[in-house]
């Protein structure tokens, strides 16, 4: 009971299942999806909520997290060395390089949690120039100084 206490305070993300082993002798999904719980009280409990709802929150909730967890990174303290670092322009190499010490992340996560959300902001900009030792153009990055919030 000390678990199902847990979760009615709030306290789990999901209910035990453990515990619905113990209070629930059978389900029912019927044709409209809605799900009809047996309870071992001998009670009946029917879910407002069809399956497709439940996927539908659940994944409302993990893109929250994701949010979250983007934003969290974009505040911290590695995004503030990157910045420091590109204030001098730098090619996608060497940016992909620094984060890479610092947080294991991918190249195409990278571009799609770091530098476009910077971009959309207005603290990095991006542009062609020739790469160092060569005449092909590669994509550098540098932080605006009109935005710059590095000092």
């Amino acid at each position: 009971m000390k678990k199902v206490r847990k979760y009615v305070d709030g306290e789990g993300d999901d209910f035990p299942k453990e515990l619905l082993k113990e209070f629930i002798s059978r389900a029912e999904v019927c044709k409209d999806g809605k799900i009809t719980y047996h309870l071992i009280f001998e009670l009946e409990q029917e879910m407002p909520e069809t399956y497709d709802d439940y996927v539908e929150i659940k994944r409302q909730q993990k893109k929250q997290r994701t949010k979250e967890k983007h934003e969290a990174l974009l505040n911290g303290p590695e995004v503030e060395e990157l910045l420091v670092f590109c204030e001098e322009p730098k090619a996608v190499k060497e940016f992909v390089d620094f984060i890479n010490e610092r947080i294991e992340i991918s190249d195409t996560h990278t571009f799609q949690v770091i530098l476009r959300p910077l971009m959309k902001q207005g603290i990095l900009e991006r542009f062609k120039a020739t790469e160092k030792g060569g005449t092909r153009e590669v994509f550098h990055y540098k932080v605006c100084k009109v935005n710059s919030f590095v000092e």
